[in-house]
C-alpha cells in the first residue's frame, strides 16, 4: 500500500474537541502514560470527539491521529452513541464503532508513520485509552 492511499484510507472521517491538560508545576508524566518513556516534555490530552455527528467531525479526528505523537494521550472519548442518519453516511453506527475503525486504519498507517517519527504512539496503546462516554446502546450520555 503507498503511502498515499495509506493516508486516504486513513482518512475513514470525527468532530474532535481536544482539551489539553498541561503538567502542573512539570510533574512527570505517570510512568505508563507515554509509552514513549517517563520524563517527556509532552503536553497530556484527554480528546472527546462527537464521531457519528457532521462528517467533519471524523476528519478532524484523522488531523489528530495524524499529530497524534506530539502529545501525550491519556484518554479518547466519543460522545455519540448513534450516528446522525441522512447526514453521515459511515457504515459504522456507533461514535465507539467509528473511532475503532479510525483505529485500525491508524494500524495500517503506523509503520510509514514511525519511518517519521518514533514517538507515533502504538494503535493498541491508543485503543486502551479510547471509551464510550455514553451508557452502552442505551444512548445516555455520561459526559
Amino acid at each position: 500500500m503507498t503511502r498515499r492511499n495509506c493516508l486516504a484510507r486513513f482518512a475513514l472521517s470525527c468532530a474532535c474537541v481536544v482539551a489539553v491538560l498541561k503538567h502542573a508545576g512539570g510533574l512527570p508524566a505517570a510512568p505508563d502514560a507515554d509509552p514513549i518513556g517517563p520524563g517527556t516534555d509532552r503536553l497530556r490530552i484527554i480528546v472527546e470527539t462527537d464521531a457519528g455527528g457532521d462528517p467533519d467531525d471524523e476528519q478532524s479526528m484523522v488531523r489528530f491521529l495524524l499529530y497524534v505523537n506530539e502529545w501525550d494521550v491519556e484518554g479518547i472519548i466519543a460522545t455519540r452513541p448513534v450516528a446522525r442518519d441522512g447526514e453521515n453516511l459511515n457504515t459504522e453506527r456507533t461514535g465507539l464503532g467509528i473511532l475503532r475503525r479510525m483505529l485500525n486504519a491508524y494500524e495500517e498507517c503506523y509503520p510509514y508513520l514511525r519511518q517519521h517519527d518514533e514517538k507515533f504512539p502504538p494503535p493498541d496503546f491508543l485503543r486502551e485509552k479510547t471509551v464510550a462516554g455514553y451508557d452502552g446502546d442505551a444512548g445516555v450520555s455520561l459526559i
